[in-house]
């Protein structure tokens, strides 16, 4: 607080404790003609409640193959999901 008073024009700031609560976390490899993808989901009760693939990863294929970061998501995603049941 005392950065913030010091270079700002305030007679104070108002703080208050925040707690955080995150999302169990896995890796699941997900195989594309492109080679593997890593995708990561976040488990709520031991349910996947999202699923994203890892952008280093797709950013990665996109670059080696000269195709679009978006184009390479959908596909990633698209081969995730075969075979999954729809998510709630």
């Amino acid at each position: 607080g005392e950065l913030l008073i010091s270079n700002k024009n305030t007679l104070g700031i108002r703080s208050f404790p925040v707690s955080r609560r995150a999302l169990e976390r896995r890796h699941v490899a997900v195989s594309t003609p492109w080679g593997r993808v890593r995708v990561k989901e976040a488990l709520m009760e031991g349910r996947t409640i999202h699923a994203w693939p890892e952008y280093e990863d797709i950013k990665s294929v996109a670059e080696k193959y000269g195709l679009g970061i978006n184009r390479v998501r959908e596909a990633v995603m698209a081969k995730y999901n075969e075979g999954r049941p729809p998510q709630e």
